[in-house]
């Protein structure tokens, strides 16, 4: 190799794992922007050529080999069923970031770029939910159909925006109870409360109020002791349901998700919230029902949902709004197993990254995409999707096969605590 191409590759090897780490500031922001990142990061790939690495992660870390797997399995879907190609090309490319995963994982192996991607992520979700807080209190007029002080959302629509939030609630609180500096800790901790309202009380998202629960229970059932479990859960529904009383927004809004499901009519074709989402529900069961084994391909859901609703007085649709439906009317059973499969691994591959807040982080990540994901197709929508992807890189860049010593102790410590 000439010395040329040698500096030209070192060189790319220098930039990629800022390209990758920047990430964490664009995709709370801007789609646009994580395009033109993911391009950069490519070009710097190639150049690098870090092939030996790819298949390591794809051999070694099992995340990896089942989202390799998943995204396999879509671009074989695209051999049958009812979409053509430029339905499969663009359902395929909905899935893109499952493939990245595996060239993104190694630039994080070093804990210093893993450091650097969290910290860029909390820091542009600190900026966020200062800015949904100043058009919540009319102290910055945002323009927009959908925002302001009624529905203060910043970069995002509001069903991503808490979903976001959510998400950054939980991993504020998880940086405030780690070890460290006393003001970095009161940083993060003064960042959680006011997230969890925004979510609750101010931003319309009902899929964050379901994450957020959800979150909150798996830090009382995973870091506190079965007396202080039982006090917390009174705690928190004691708390949910005095917001319940007191909140407006928040009342209105249960009210109004319990009225939508009562009112639903099979087949009439519903133009709620709820009772849209229960239409295209049904409708993908009775997909899934016709094609429970191979589906109808990566880019056949549109075609098949028009044919079984027509004659009906629900409208045509590319998305059921339900990543398990998606995913199992596309591909059938084996999708299913294939997106289940992928939680499952993650799920339990947390437990051998090297810090408890790294595997709190990824379990925390699982139940948010988990959860999210029976109200929205997540994985198809490019933000959640980019998210999960991105961040199982940053959180799985440090796995090792064993167990890290020093995490298996603090887990034993905290098991005999709990008791």
């Amino acid at each position: 190799m000439s010395g040329a191409m040698h500096s030209l590759r070192a060189g790319a090897a220098r930039l990629a794992p800022w390209f990758a780490a920047a990430l964490g500031l664009t995709i709370p922001v801007s789609v646009a922007a994580d395009h033109i990142l993911m391009v950069l990061f490519l070009a710097a790939w190639l150049v690098a050529w870090r092939v030996d690495r790819v298949a390591a992660a794809v051999r070694e870390v099992p995340v990896v080999t089942a989202a390799c797997a998943l995204f396999g399995l879509l671009v074989l879907g695209g051999l049958w069923g009812q979409g053509d190609a430029r339905d499969f090309t663009h359902y395929l490319g909905k899935y893109k970031e499952l493939a990245f995963i595996a060239l993104w994982l190694p630039w994080f192996a070093d804990p210093r770029w893993r450091d650097r991607a969290i910290g860029a992520l909390l820091a542009i979700l600190g900026v966020t939910l200062l800015g949904s807080w100043a058009i919540g209190l009319g102290l910055w007029e945002h323009l927009g159909p959908d925002r302001g002080p009624h529905n203060p959302t910043v970069f995002k629509n509001q069903i991503t925006h808490n979903y976001l939030m959510a998400f950054g609630a939980f991993l504020f609180l998880m940086k405030a109870i780690e070890p460290g500096a006393a003001w970095r800790r009161g940083l993060f901790g003064g960042a959680a409360l006011p997230s969890a309202i925004n979510v609750l009380a101010m931003v319309r998202g009902r899929t964050g109020y379901v994450v957020l629960v959800v979150l909150a229970l798996y830090l009382v059932f995973s870091r506190l002791r079965w007396r202080a479990r039982i006090v917390l859960v009174i705690a928190m529904v004691t708390g949910l349901a005095t917001l319940y009383e007191t909140a407006p927004f928040f009342r209105e809004r249960i009210e109004l998700g319990v009225r939508e499901a009562r009112e639903w009519q099979p087949g009439a074709g519903s133009v709620t919230s709820i009772g849209i989402r229960l239409d295209y529900w049904s409708t993908s069961l009775a997909i899934i029902r016709d094609h429970p084994i191979t589906g109808v391909g990566t880019g056949g859901f549109e075609r098949a949902y028009t044919a079984q609703v027509q004659g009906s007085g629900v409208p045509p649709s590319n998305n059921p709004h339900n990543q398990y439906l998606l995913l199992t009317a596309q591909l059938g059973l084996p999708g299913l197993a294939a997106f289940v499969g992928l939680l499952v691994v993650a799920w339990r591959a947390a437990r051998r990254l090297p810090t408890a807040f790294e595997t709190d982080a990824a379990r925390g990540l699982v139940l948010a995409l988990a959860s999210g994901s029976v109200f929205n197709s997540l994985l198809l929508d490019h933000t959640e999707g980019m998210l999960f992807s991105w961040l199982v890189a940053v959180l799985y860049g440090g796995y090792r096969r064993s167990e890290p010593a020093a995490v298996g102790a603090a887990r034993e410590v905290d098991a005999v605590e709990r008791r």
